[in-house]
């Protein structure tokens, strides 16, 4: 429960997110996904109402509160159908000469989404900490071709893309 809302307009205006066209597309929990995240909600919701129960917020309820909110962020940042819906996306959106960025959880769903676009027939590198050959090669050929990278925390990483055009 966070109130007031925070919008991506909110972010924007804070220049807390660069100000490009936003296109949100939304994608349903599979039943078990949305069962996690109501179990979650429920753990939130219990835990909130103990550690205001007095009059200090109890910290050490705080910090699990903290910990079940990121276990439920991560429900909706590995949602199956993300996949899915996000190669339909660059399928029907890419164009050669752009430079999209695709942001993933983990090592799992980045596999999804390089094997789903290179199945329809897109040109995908992949970039992470870990991956295999070199990562400056990656982004010069980035920058010098276009393409789409699937990439895990490369921003988290320092990693300045500035000519992406599509994320």
């Amino acid at each position: 429960i966070v109130d007031p809302p925070y919008t991506l307009s909110d972010a924007i205006d804070a220049g807390r997110l660069t100000p490009y066209f936003y296109h949100v597309h939304k994608v349903k929990l599979k039943p078990p996904e949305q069962d996690q995240w109501e179990e979650e909600t429920r753990k939130i919701s219990q835990l909130y109402a103990q550690a205001h129960s007095g009059d200090n917020p109890d910290e050490e309820l705080l910090e699990r509160i903290n910990n079940y909110q990121i276990q439920r962020a991560r429900i909706i940042k590995k949602a199956y159908n993300k996949t899915e819906r996000a190669i339909e996306v660059i399928s029907q959106n890419y164009k050669p000469g752009q430079r999209w960025l695709v942001y993933c959880e983990g090592k799992d769903q980045l596999n999804q989404v390089l094997n789903s676009l290179r199945d329809a027939g897109l040109n995908a590198l992949e970039y992470h900490s870990k991956m295999e050959g070199d990562r400056e090669q990656t982004l010069n050929y980035f920058e010098d071709n276009g393409g789409i990278v699937v990439s895990i925390k490369c921003l988290d990483e320092g990693v300045d893309i500035p000519n992406a055009t599509h994320a």
